[in-house]
């Protein structure tokens, strides 16, 4: 699932969710920067965790930053 500034309900329900901590999916924000969660952590194992608008990407597994490429 995806939650975006596009669609505020959705930011709303993620930012202010109590359950936070088992949150399991996309946020894009309205810069374009999109950061992908697993239980409440940044956390992909196909690619960077966190792409930013400005083509920055940073690696995560399990809330663990990775020094990849």
């Amino acid at each position: 699932m995806t939650y975006t500034k596009d669609n505020p309900k959705l930011v709303k329900c993620y930012f202010n969710c109590k359950d936070v901590a088992s949150f399991t999916g996309t946020v894009k924000d309205n810069a374009n920067t999109i950061a992908y969660y697993l239980n409440g952590t940044f956390h992909r194992e196909d690619g960077p965790a966190i792409e930013f608008a400005s083509g920055r990407k940073d690696w995560f597994l399990n809330g663990q930053y990775r020094d990849w490429e």
